[in-house]
């Protein structure tokens, strides 16, 4: 084989295990710095699915991201009205709304709301990550990306 065809082979290996890669950097590095190594979440997706990232990474992720900008915004959590970014919603109902606007180091605080136009908060609750349902958990993470991205 001449060089060339070596390198050509090389390559080809390293551009079939980037999947691999990736994967291992997540299970030794977490999410948090995998994604920072490889230029943000996006350029991540050109290699990896979003569906292969499991909720154990993401709930360890949100986590680090909530503990890294904590400082920057002054406060125990990320707040929606704080870093300018739109409530999560937990659920839609026909009468209520109930959006997550506050993430905390190990939760998230839920507010419901109803009456005209929303404009009443009924009650408010919190719900650890672990507990949230996989497509509220799935919005919270983006949302965190979002912010990330924002920084």
């Amino acid at each position: 084989m001449n060089l060339q065809e070596q390198i050509n082979r090389i390559q080809k290996l390293i551009t079939e295990n980037k999947t691999d890669v990736i994967k291992n950097m997540i299970s030794k590095h977490g999410l948090y710095h995998t994604i920072q190594l490889m230029g943000g979440y996006e350029n991540m997706l050109n290699h990896i699915d979003h569906e292969e990232i499991n909720d154990d990474d993401k709930i360890v992720f949100i986590k680090e991201v909530v503990n890294e900008l904590t400082e920057t915004y002054g406060g125990t959590g990320l707040s929606t009205y704080e870093t300018g970014m739109s409530p999560v919603i937990y659920s839609r109902g026909k009468d209520e709304i109930s959006e997550i606007d506050y993430f905390g180091n190990k939760r998230v605080m839920i507010n419901v709301y109803g009456g005209y136009k929303y404009d009443t908060n009924l009650s408010t609750f919190a719900m650890n990550y672990e507990d949230l349902p996989t497509d509220v958990l799935d919005n919270v993470f983006i949302w965190m990306i979002d912010l990330l991205e924002k920084q």
